[in-house]
C-alpha cells in the first residue's frame, strides 16, 4: 500500500493496481496481463505514477487516471 500527497491510496490486489480516494471510493485501476507481476510502484507524483516489472526489466509510466502514457520503458 502507498499514499500519495493528495491522500489518495493504492493497492496492490492479485496484480492490479487500484487507487482509491479519501473516503475508500475506488477511482481507478490497472492492470496489464502482458507484462506479468508488478514487481514495485511509485506514488511520488500522484500525476506520473511509475510501476515497475523486474522479470521484463520495464517499466510504465501512468498518469493520474492509472492510464498507460506509453510503451513500456526497456531498462
Amino acid at each position: 500500500m502507498a499514499i500519495d500527497i493528495l491522500n489518495n491510496f493504492y493497492i496492490l490486489n492479485d496484480n492490479t493496481l487500484q487507487k482509491y480516494d479519501v473516503d475508500g471510493n475506488l477511482l481507478y485501476s490497472y492492470h496489464n496481463a502482458m507484462l506479468n507481476t508488478i514487481s514495485s510502484f511509485d506514488v511520488l507524483n500522484p500525476h506520473k505514477i511509475l510501476i515497475y516489472y523486474s522479470d521484463q526489466n520495464k517499466i510504465i509510466v501512468l498518469d493520474n487516471t492509472l492510464s498507460a502514457q506509453s510503451s513500456p520503458i526497456e531498462l
